[in-house]
């Protein structure tokens, strides 16, 4: 979805490259956000050095009990994205488990700076 004209950019979480130039594509705009909800989501606590807060324990919990898992991972995406992503406000996150042993995350925003609301789902699952 085209919001606004490159405001916003940032490198993909897999460097792909372009075909034409040969240099790393860029992610702009509210898919740059959602690039880096989606790193901050992915992250796991103490993955970065120096900083043991950046990320949530999403992928760690997926086999807790489901009624306070979710509970629990709502508020720690919440604050995860309320302290390092300053460029929206939240709305509302819902998480849906599914049968596979994957939480489905629906993440409602708004985009501060122009008041436009977007969304996007992500889906997590344990890392094997």
């Amino acid at each position: 979805m085209k919001l606004f004209k490159n405001v916003y950019s940032d490198i993909p979480m897999f460097f792909s490259k372009n075909s034409f130039t040969g240099d790393v594509n860029l992610k702009k705009d509210s898919n740059a956000i959602k690039e880096s909800i989606k790193n901050l989501i992915l992250t796991i606590n103490y993955e970065r050095p120096f900083d043991a807060e950046f990320g949530t324990p999403a992928a760690n919990g997926l086999f807790e009990n489901q009624y306070d898992f979710s509970f629990y991972v709502e508020n720690a995406i919440a604050a995860v994205i309320t302290r390092y992503e300053p460029r929206v406000d939240l709305n509302k996150i819902t998480s849906t488990f599914n049968t596979d042993k994957t939480v489905s995350v629906d993440i409602r925003y708004t985009i501060t700076e122009f008041k436009l609301q977007d969304s996007m789902k992500l889906i997590i699952e344990r890392a094997r």
